[in-house]
């Protein structure tokens, strides 16, 4: 077969498909079928009533956004109106208002903040991310955190000047950021697990306005010198450090004004509590966990005047030697302040007049 017939073939395939009715045609076939079962798609809905149903869903839908716009606008409204309140009671300057604001939206994916405004004055918090998802997308483990921007941070807050209170948690300093903190006209601190030891805090020596301040859980304070020049601390916590007999001599200076002070799981001896012979008015001693305190601790701090509650799980006194110390002690001196002992033995009520359970410590 020549080339010649070859093309008139093809011509003949061509002119016979030409011929055929259009409907018949693959090109239109394949146009049409779509289109036809598209409108009668339309139609079936359209008659089954489908687009009058989901009218009146999408009419229902956007009712209740607006609902939800409206209720959102309205708790806009009212939380405006609260820190404006919180502003005019507290007379927050414009500037004072900016670092807050910073400190609000510091960006970190590793440190939390938080501020609290009230009568008071103003308290701010800095931890480390408590997000367990966090760490587990990070691949690291959770703990004490360090962020270079914290120092940035702790400059912000000397522009609030009615910051009554700062709390640091689990986010590692430096004796810079410590100098910063110290610069602060604050009356309570809260320093936990940051990383930190003796001469890391000496620059709070300085910070005659505190009365409250805890470094629970920074292992390496034992004995820091800066204790001995806050005169006026009502509460001390060095809880879950290692806190020792050295650093009891310290405290003496502040025997009139101390009313808590919790030293469980401590290096704390009777050596050392006996240095506080004189706090006349220590309400609440916590000695939980200190193997070093005896039963000899227990017949002196009897005598303190105004001690109501004392801890002494995991002591060195017998559990079963305790209760018969309690009975002797009392024996001993009817005039026994001490109403309430948590112990190995539980909540021990010491019968002493009637008076009412204080609140259980955190």
């Amino acid at each position: 077969m020549t080339e010649e017939d070859l093309e008139q073939k093809k011509l003949r395939l061509e002119i016979q498909k030409l011929s055929r009715p259009w409907c018949f045609q693959p090109e239109y076939l394949s146009i049409a079928v779509p289109v036809l079962l598209g409108t009668l798609a339309f139609l079936a809905a359209f008659l089954s009533g489908f687009f009058d149903r989901e009218r009146e869903a999408l009419r229902e839908e956007k009712a209740s956004l607006e609902k939800q716009i409206g209720s959102l606008r309205l708790g806009l409204e009212k939380e405006r109106a609260n820190v404006n309140k919180a502003k005019e009671q507290l007379g927050i300057s414009q500037r004072e208002w900016a670092a807050i604001a910073k400190v609000v939206a510091f960006p970190s994916p590793i440190i939390m903040t938080d501020v609290v405004l009230g009568g008071g004055g103003v308290g701010v918090t800095i931890e480390a991310n408590t997000d367990e998802g966090f760490y587990f997308r990070a691949g690291i483990k959770p703990g004490v955190m360090a962020d270079p921007r914290v120092s940035e941070l702790l400059d912000t807050l000397c522009d609030i000047q009615r910051l009554e209170h700062l709390t640091v948690r689990k986010v590692a300093l430096t004796k810079e950021d410590i100098r910063r903190i110290a610069r602060l006209k604050i009356r309570k601190l809260t320093l936990s697990e940051n990383g930190l030891a003796d001469e890391m805090v000496d620059p709070l020596g300085r910070m005659t306005n505190l009365r409250s301040l805890s470094l629970e859980g920074n292992k390496n304070i034992h004995h820091p010198k800066a204790l001995g020049e806050l005169t006026d601390l009502t509460f001390l916590d060095l809880e879950r450090t290692s806190f020792d007999d050295e650093g009891m001599a310290l405290l003496r200076p502040f025997a009139n004004s101390l009313v808590h002070l919790l030293l469980a799981n401590t290096n704390v001896s009777d050596d050392g509590l006996r240095h506080l012979s004189g706090f006349v008015n220590l309400e609440r001693l916590h000695l939980s966990g200190c193997p070093n305190v005896t039963r000899k601790s227990l017949v002196e701090l009897a005598e303190l005047p105004k001690l109501t509650w004392l801890t002494l799980e995991s002591c060195g006194i017998p559990k079963d030697e305790l209760q018969d110390i309690l009975d002797s002690l009392l024996e001993q001196n009817e005039t026994l302040r001490i109403r309430y002992i948590r112990s190995d033995l539980g909540l021990l009520a010491v019968p002493v007049g009637p008076v009412a359970e204080p609140v259980s410590p955190d």
